[in-house]
């Protein structure tokens, strides 16, 4: 998945085990923007997709832009089933279905879930609506789906965020980080994320407060204007 915040770079790999779930429903045959690819090998741009086609593309505009006409060029062409990283991506792929048959599916992560435009929440509608399905990444942005007034027929289906487990793994804490980050002795549990209402931070918090087993201790690191508040909570 591409983040533009984090780097300013077109190379971001989709996790291993969210293409090998999205494999599993699809079937994919040929990635036109492979992670990291020499282009001097071959151009996504300029050569012939495949029958089913797993794209992540870069999140510069100019490139963007280059592969979502390069998508609708080829949609002429082939029975081709697109999977969008989330549904303004998808708008193209809506377009396009009023004219013609298209096949595409949309990716929802969150905050894209909720609209407060009215014209954007309309054109969100229709453009869910027109997809072969949506792809959540949990429970709750699904009844966020549920909520926007989506067709009872649409198909949905829901994978959760993971942990890539190359990066993210069990290793031992140096004397130097106990100390730095006050690590306590006990079960630990750490959570990741902006500090936000909607991430429910404030639910742990008092969730842990109310177990009889007093010997956990809990972590939360993240940046967001809701930080204040959180302490507050924890001293109370």
């Amino acid at each position: 998945m591409k983040n533009r915040n984090l780097e300013h770079k077109d190379d971001w790999a989709t996790p291993e085990y969210f293409y090998k779930e999205l494999n599993k429903e699809f079937n994919f045959n040929f990635d036109p923007c492979p992670f990291k690819h020499d282009i001097k090998k071959w151009d996504g741009l300029e050569i012939e997709w495949g029958a089913r086609n797993f794209i992540n593309p870069p999140y510069s505009r100019k490139l963007k832009d280059a592969f979502v006409k390069k998508a609708i060029k080829e949609l002429l062409s082939y029975d081709t089933v697109f999977l969008c990283a989330n549904w303004k991506m998808a708008v193209p792929c809506y377009l396009t279905s009023l004219t013609g048959k298209i096949n595409y599916f949309v990716v929802v992560h969150g905050l894209d879930a909720i609209e407060g435009r009215f014209a954007n929440k309309i054109l969100q509608r229709r453009t869910i609506n027109s997809s072969k399905g949506a792809i959540s990444v949990s429970n709750y942005t699904a009844g966020l789906l549920a909520k926007a007034n989506l067709s009872p027929k649409l198909p949905q289906k829901v994978i959760n965020n993971g942990v890539d487990t190359d990066k993210f793994r069990s290793v031992e804490l140096s004397d130097e980080f106990i100390d730095k980050y006050n690590i306590k002795p006990g079960a630990r549990i750490l959570s990741l994320g902006r500090l936000i209402e909607r991430k429910g931070f404030d639910m742990t918090i008092r969730a842990i407060a109310l177990m009889k087993n007093k010997d956990v201790n809990y972590y939360l690191a993240g940046k967001g204007h809701y930080r204040k508040r959180l302490e507050e909570i924890a001293k109370e």
